[in-house]
């Protein structure tokens, strides 16, 4: 699947230890038969609010929707996860 690809973030520290994050992404089919996938188009959204908990050591908490315009055939057209993340960060 041929695809283009548009998207823009925005992270914003709330504090020394904790941020905000943001995104969202575009993908629009450009291969494909009219009944395919050449006019489909996908959409994803992401927001995340990740404090420090002790030292490398951080949570996440954060909320994704997956938008498909020509989902598989018994396929929601929306997806959304909620999500709870133990993040540790090597470098």
């Amino acid at each position: 699947l041929h695809s283009a690809r548009l998207f823009l973030g925005y992270e914003h520290a709330l504090s020394d230890t904790s941020k905000l994050s943001a995104g969202v992404e575009f993908l629009q089919g450009l291969a494909g038969s009219e009944s395919d996938t050449k006019n489909a188009y996908r959409l994803n959204g992401d927001i995340a609010l990740t404090a420090k908990v002790y030292g490398a050591l951080s949570m996440s908490l954060s909320f994704s929707e997956r938008y498909e315009s020509k989902p598989l055939p018994g396929k929601e057209k929306l997806d959304t996860i909620t999500a709870a993340w133990l993040v540790y960060t090597f470098l």
